[in-house]
């Protein structure tokens, strides 16, 4: 498996998958359009296998429906930057406005929509590569990004990122899979438990743009420190769950250097979804604005609140929140971060 699957025969031939696979038998597909996992097929508590990200048909359908975000990276700034613009170092900087009046996950032109190349690909591992030139979707700087998924030995999918840059430049990268521990297609979350190690959020004003203040998460829905159920959770009157549709806020992740921030359990399957970081957030979304439109793998629509993503990332919309560390690459520096989804099982 070192070389690429061929594409199917009415697709680009520049588009290409990458099979990855591990000693205990667990699958990955990583698409190149859009650094993306299409697949991630993990065993539950009795050892069967079944693809627990959401997708499209086929590698092809990315690039008719690329703004369903399935598993892409995300770059050069994930979530929402208010207004379309910031200020870095005394210039401003217009950017698309893709969600008007805002701007969301890099723009129209955006990671998701490119086609990486490969630097090295085996069994376990495939590493992709970007060359963003400078102006961008309106960003500054000639960026170049590196990603590599591999499958450890404990059954984890390991997300590495390196960029470098020869301008300043904002940079917060990160992967939208979207997750369901039952089974991709599955149309709910039902016996799905959460856990986060996060003693804050970010709430949202208009726009789902963080309104700047940080706020503790005890005597809140979104007090996840102990295992909750998450459906019981959506169910809850809170006016933060309304503004989000649900959940679509950061936490403010404890400790620093890569730990385990979260763990979710399927009770059904027995899967259990670890998710490491090294990153200071996390936003976390319970698919609020999935409508059932979209076709997906197997030919199974995917209705609302089907799935969950977990987004390490810097803060959202960091260059306009003073309160928020700036998460800025400078020439000279070299951007690293890992994130790892670990899977197990529950008896």
């Amino acid at each position: 498996m070192s070389s690429p699957q061929t594409p199917p025969t009415d697709l680009a031939p520049e588009l290409q998958v990458y099979a990855l696979r591990n000693a205990q038998g667990v699958t990955a597909e990583i698409n190149n359009f859009g650094a993306r996992i299409t697949r991630l097929c993990v065993p539950d508590r009795n050892g069967h296998l079944a693809d627990v990200v959401l997708g499209l048909p086929t590698p092809g359908h990315y690039r008719e429906l690329p703004e369903t975000f399935f598993g892409a990276t995300i770059g050069r700034f994930a979530n929402r930057i208010a207004g379309a613009r910031f200020i870095l170092d005394g210039i401003p900087h217009q950017l698309p406005r893709n969600q008007a009046p805002n701007h969301l996950h890099g723009g129209d032109q955006g990671f998701h929509r490119q086609l990486w190349t490969l630097r090295s690909a085996a069994e376990e591992a495939v590493e992709l590569e970007l060359h963003s030139p400078d102006q961008q979707e309106g960003y500054p700087g000639n960026l170049t990004v590196r990603v590599r998924f591999a499958l450890t030995q404990d059954n984890g999918l390991q997300i590495d990122y390196w960029a470098v840059t020869d301008a300043p430049t904002p940079l917060n990268l990160t992967n939208h899979a979207f997750f369901n521990l039952r089974g991709a297609g599955h149309p709910d979350l039902q016996g799905h438990s959460v856990q986060i190690d996060a003693a804050h959020f970010h709430p949202l004003g208009p726009g789902n743009l963080p309104t700047g203040a940080t706020q503790a998460v005890g005597g809140t829905p979104f007090d996840f420190r102990t295992p909750a159920d998450l459906n019981a959770r959506l169910a809850t009157s809170h006016p933060q769950l309304t503004a989000g549709r649900g959940f679509d806020h950061n936490f403010v992740l404890n400790g620093t250097g890569l730990r385990k921030v979260t763990q979710v359990t399927d009770q059904g399957s027995g899967r259990t979804l670890e998710v490491w970081t090294d990153l200071p957030g996390m936003q976390f979304y319970s698919g609020n604005f999935l409508d059932g439109t979209v076709l997906g793998k197997s030919g199974v629509h995917y209705p609302r609140r089907s799935a969950f993503c977990c987004e390490t990332q810097h803060f959202p919309d960091n260059l306009n929140q003073a309160a928020f560390p700036a998460s800025i690459l400078r020439p000279g520096e070299i951007y690293r971060s890992t994130s790892i989804y670990r899977f197990g099982t529950v008896s």
